[in-house]
Formats: structure tokens, sequence, C-alpha cells
């Protein structure tokens, strides 16, 4: 992985509206959810997500990082599978 898995949860807090869906979805506890997006959030210096009793919704900040991300990872994603390609592997297998 070449990026902060936090993106990662921070997508799946976004697609799924909660945490606990996005817990679900990743397989585990709510609580690992909050605690990486706390830490995303202290690394940035911002608060992604306005939260409530009806799930959460993103800030300005948040609407950003999460364009961001989306990108970031897709980006990495692609710039692995050329890597893996051009150490003549393919995907599936691992790179030694």
């Amino acid at each position: 992985m070449l990026y902060n898995a936090h993106l990662d949860t921070l997508i799946r807090v976004v697609e799924a509206g909660s945490f606990r869906k996005a817990a679900e979805q990743m397989q585990i506890s709510p609580s690992a959810v909050l605690k990486q997006i706390g830490l995303l959030e202290k690394d940035l210096g911002v608060t992604v997500f306005v939260r409530s009793r009806r799930g959460v919704t993103l800030t300005r900040a948040g609407e950003s990082i999460y364009r961001d991300a989306k990108f970031i990872v897709s980006f990495c994603d692609e710039a692995a599978e050329r890597v893996k390609k051009a150490a003549g592997k393919t995907k599936g297998e691992s790179v030694t």
C-alpha cells in the first residue's frame, strides 16, 4: 500500500454513511473506525465529519479530502500494478 490506510477508512465511511456500517463492511469494530478517522483528523488538523444521530456528513474540508482520497487510492493502486507489470508479475502474485 502506497498511501495512508486511513484514506480507505474515510472512503468507506462516506460511502456507507455511518461509522457502524463502514465497520461492518471492513469487518472491524466501530471503535476502530472511529479511532482511524480521529487519527486522520488529528494528522490533518481539521474536522472531516459532522457527526449526528442520523449518521455522518462531510465538512467542506472532508469533501476536499474525500475527492483527493479517491484519486490517491486509485492512482496508487494503478502505480502498484504498473510496478508489478514492470517486474513481470501479474495481479495476485506477490513481489519478493
